[in-house]
């Protein structure tokens, strides 16, 4: 059982020896099996390797304790590699409510967008849980392990965080976890590393064979950028903007902007 796991885990850790043995187990099975994880730092990967990462942890760290208790729970499980996590390195969902007649459920995703936006370079180190990743399979599976013990805790507890204590015990002894963040690259760092680019910049781009100048107002896939327009919509600063979302590399930097301006609420 799932909750007896818990308590044991709870006041007897895993030697750090193990847990190197266990994940390292893990992750070439994960390069045997996979139609698509081949190499260390994978260009590609699908949710179907999230389903087969499940079952190696399921089966290796907890003995299928975790698809017993979805099973006696009457849930479901899912996963999902996601381009729109591009702060967040992955995310547990639970699905409380559900239409009649549907099982509640539970999802994990990974964010595809910061794997791919770091680790390009070959001697890139970056940490997750507290911990050094060289490959981006090593930070995948720092995350999954992350996401795996919110979805234990939703199991049992119905609630999970990692800034509690409960959590924290549980990452350690269970994973050698040391932390709950990660440092890997989001898009708003790949911005201002290759191309000077960062949030508050006042900016110049072509749209429409046009030239505009803007602010960076965000940047996630792809940079927001406001430009006065009397037509637009009005922001905080009294001043009435049109959005516009740019590829970060096709904009030129002209100065910094001491205040990004925000939007207005509606009257």
């Amino acid at each position: 059982m799932l909750d007896n796991f818990i308590a044991t885990m709870s006041q007897e850790p895993h030697a750090i020896e193990q847990i190197h043995t266990k994940q390292d187990s893990i992750q070439q099975r994960m390069l045997t099996d996979s139609l698509l994880v081949k190499s260390p730092n994978f260009a590609f990967v699908h949710d179907d390797d999230l389903h087969l990462l499940f079952r190696l942890y399921d089966e290796t760290f907890f003995q299928f304790a975790i698809t017993g208790e979805v099973r006696r729970a009457n849930s479901s499980l899912s996963f999902r590699m996601s381009s729109r996590l591009t702060s967040a390195g992955a995310k547990t969902l639970y699905f409380r409510r559900t239409p009649k007649g549907r099982k509640p459920s539970f999802e994990i995703a990974i964010s595809t967008t910061l794997l791919a936006e770091s680790f390009q370079a070959t001697d890139q180190v970056h940490t997750v849980v507290g911990l050094p990743c060289a490959t981006r399979i090593d930070a995948l599976q720092r995350l999954f392990e992350h996401e795996l013990i919110h979805l234990i805790e939703l199991l049992v507890f119905k609630n999970s965080s990692c800034t509690a204590q409960r959590f924290k015990t549980l990452a350690t002894n269970v994973f050698g976890h040391r932390s709950s963040h990660h440092e890997l690259l989001r898009p708003v760092d790949r911005a201002r590393l290759d191309f000077g680019i960062k949030v508050g910049d006042r900016v110049s781009f072509v749209f429409g064979l046009r030239e505009h100048v803007g602010v960076v107002n965000r940047i996630t896939k792809r940079a927001t950028i406001l430009v006065q327009d009397v037509s637009g919509a009005p922001y905080s600063d009294g001043k009435r903007y049109a959005k516009f979302l740019v590829p970060v590399g096709q904009l030129t930097r002209v100065a910094v902007e001491s205040k990004v301006p925000t939007k207005a609420a509606s009257a």
